[in-house]
Formats: structure tokens, sequence, C-alpha cells
């Protein structure tokens, strides 16, 4: 008995670490297809370029490539790489990336409802608060 709990358990973290390998889909593809190819057109930073491939779930234009990020229960960005494990690149503040988000979509002229949509997947990178019960 306790060799068939340990083989689920092993079989179980597999799949969670193979579930954290792959990007989360967006849900709503057309707004991404036309928010993406406006910001797109915008010269940005390597580093940048690679969070948003990550946050649109685009095609890679950057090596090391971002497969997943998150957000800290204290307003930080971390980035996971394509064959790591964790969440091992600290990017920064997320307030920066909110802000440096915004200027993003006003030099590419994304509508009100684009923007919106934009800061939506960050707020959606945020771990649930967690209230120790």
């Amino acid at each position: 008995m306790i060799d068939e709990l340990q083989d689920e358990t092993a079989e179980g973290f597999a799949q969670i670490g193979a579930d954290a390998l792959r990007r989360r889909p967006v849900a709503n593809v057309a707004m991404r297809d036309r928010v993406a190819e406006k910001i797109l057109r915008v010269r940005v930073s390597p580093k940048f370029d690679a969070i948003i491939d990550c946050l649109l779930d685009l095609p890679a234009r950057t090596a090391p490539v971002l497969v997943r990020l998150l957000v800290t229960s204290d307003g930080f960005l971390l980035g996971m790489r394509e064959g790591h494990i964790g969440y091992n690149d600290f990017l920064g503040d997320v307030a920066d990336l909110e802000r440096n988000l915004g200027g993003l979509a006003d030099v590419a002229d994304l509508t009100p409802e684009e923007t919106a949509w934009l800061g939506g997947l960050v707020t959606a990178l945020r771990l649930p608060s967690y209230s120790g019960r």
C-alpha cells in the first residue's frame, strides 16, 4: 500500500511539474491578437520582450524564454525560464511592470478596453492572499 501511495504521489508531482512548464493560454485570443499586433511594433528591451511574450502567450522572440510569470504577495514579479522547475528569475517590482505596460499602451495607441485587458493579465498573475487558516 505504501508503494502504491508513493507511486501515485510521484506521478502527481510529475504532472504538477509538467503543468508548471506550460504557459497559461490567453482566454481572449482575438483581443490578444489585436493587442499584440499593436505593441509588437514598439521597440522595447529584450527583458520586456520576454515578459510580454510570456504574458500574452506569444512565440518567444528572446533567449532565455520565460514560460510562466508570478506576482508575489509583496508585489514582486518572478519568472520561470523554459526548462526550469521554479520561479528563479527576479524581474522587479510589479508596479514597475504596470507603469511600463501603461507607457507601452500609450505609445502603441491601445484603446481603453485593450489597456484594461492588458492590465487584467497582470492582475491574474497575483498569488491569492493567504489567511493562515
